[in-house]
């Protein structure tokens, strides 16, 4: 499965992009997503999560690829997309509200 994600950034610096599932959403946290000390609840593989990638100012787009989305008649699961942004120190940032998927 493919998720693009577009953001735009005011300064440089670094993000996090991450899907979990829904009912997870309430767990997300500015310094559980710069740490993404939420593992157990990320969705896909590797290449469903980017980890500290270097932004600049601008608008950015994300393809998470690979991420296992399941839409299946007996287990309806809803997933949330998230961004987490933080200066190029690595000061704790800010997360994005969630992008229902």
């Amino acid at each position: 499965d493919l998720v693009q994600l577009r953001f735009a950034a005011a300064k440089a610096g670094r993000f996090n992009a991450f899907i979990i599932p829904a009912y997870f959403q309430y767990k997300v946290n500015a310094a559980d997503a710069q740490f993404l000390t939420i593992r157990e609840i990320l969705t896909g593989g590797p290449g469903c999560r980017i980890v500290e990638q270097p932004l600049e100012v601008g608008t950015i787009d994300v393809n998470l690829t690979n991420c296992s989305l399941r839409l299946e008649e007996d287990d309806f699961t809803l997933y949330s997309a998230f961004v987490y942004v933080e200066d190029a120190f690595g000061n704790l940032g800010s997360v994005s509200h969630e992008v229902l998927l």
